[in-house]
């Protein structure tokens, strides 16, 4: 992978932003961020960096401790590879592109693709590499896997395009010495297992390698109560997560998804907690409105079918230009 002046310098800022964490979390982590804000292209990308750097002006702020843990417990290559690929060339060189390919295609394309593993995924992998090239010709730079079975091929797409960010949702229970083994040579993917009775000892592992991680949930209505009360955030926050990911139930109805989602935001905006809130289907839906000004998030299932198809469309037999051009058109404004 060839890097560009800009990315050099920029990873040379970040590297040197992380040194001064350790001495002054406060600066640095503003100036982090001031740094991605001159980077942005509209309006929204600017509202929305203009968002953080306010809700980091309160000195109490616990992100300010959380980034502090991060660069001490967090081997440096990891942070800098995934930090660049999430942050730059996802948002900012990524999204340039994608607008670009937008106006060229007519279309919407959205800024990450959720993809559902199934336990065979290896004997696909072709395909599924085919799909990242095509992905990173149109901008797509992150890729969120689920793979509760088979981890090795999350693996193999990540060792295979160092340029992209990927995110392994998976059961802690996967999480033995070779998982680790392979996570430790795959600095551009982070770790996301399942919050359940075998979630500690998995992060408590990954903690101890070194390794970025976060956790995530799958909630049902029943635990809309627990979620806005707090209760299961003070739980998950115990175990030193970067992120806590909630996924809706896929028959958990709208309100309270809706719901949830004001609880998230919440949460996240009064910043008490070490660890960052974030609903999957709604904030990845609000990153497409910032890039493409459309929600246009898209998930495709085991069997590669996308969770708007109206028309056969499948990532085993469609290119994804193909697909983006008949389920995401541009609408006239």
């Amino acid at each position: 992978m060839k890097q560009s002046m800009t990315e050099a310098m920029i990873e040379t800022i970040v590297r040197n932003a992380l040194k001064d964490i350790k001495k002054s979390p406060e600066r640095s982590t503003r100036n982090l961020v001031d740094m991605a804000a001159m980077f942005a292209t509209s309006d929204s990308q600017r509202e929305f960096f203009s968002t953080i750097q306010e809700m980091l002006t309160d000195q109490n702020s616990a992100y300010y401790r959380m980034m502090e843990d991060i660069v001490f417990h967090v081997d440096t290559e990891h942070l800098i590879s995934f930090g660049m690929n999430l942050g730059y060339r996802s948002c900012v060189s990524g999204a340039r592109t994608i607008q670009e390919n937008e106006k060229r295609l007519g279309c919407n394309i959205p800024w990450s693709i959720i993809l559902q593993l199934p336990h065979h995924a290896a004997e696909n992998i072709g395909a599924y590499k085919k799909n990242v090239r095509e992905g990173l010709s149109l901008g797509i730079h992150s890729w969120m896997l689920f793979a509760h079975e088979d981890t090795e091929t999350a693996f193999s797409l990540a060792q295979a395009f160092p340029e992209c960010a990927f995110c392994l949702f998976c059961e802690g229970a996967n999480i033995n010495e070779m998982f680790l083994d392979e996570a430790k040579l795959t600095t551009n993917l982070m770790v996301f297992p399942r919050f359940d009775e075998a979630a500690p000892v998995a992060c408590q592992r990954l903690r101890d390698a070194e390794l970025l991680y976060g956790v995530y949930y799958p909630y049902c209505a029943d635990d809309a109560q627990m979620i806005e009360n707090e209760d299961l955030v003070c739980e998950m926050e115990q175990l030193h997560p970067l992120f806590c990911v909630f996924c809706s139930n896929l028959n958990c109805p709208e309100p309270v998804r809706e719901h949830v989602y004001e609880n998230i935001m919440k949460i996240r905006n009064g910043q008490k907690y070490q660890t960052v809130l974030w609903d999957l289907e709604q904030d990845n839906r609000m990153l497409d409105r910032i890039i493409s000004q459309d929600d246009c998030a898209i998930c495709f299932d085991e069997d590669g079918n996308p969770s708007r198809s109206v028309g056969g469309c499948n990532l085993f037999t469609h290119s994804l230009k193909s697909i983006f051009s008949q389920l995401l058109p541009k609408e006239e404004k």
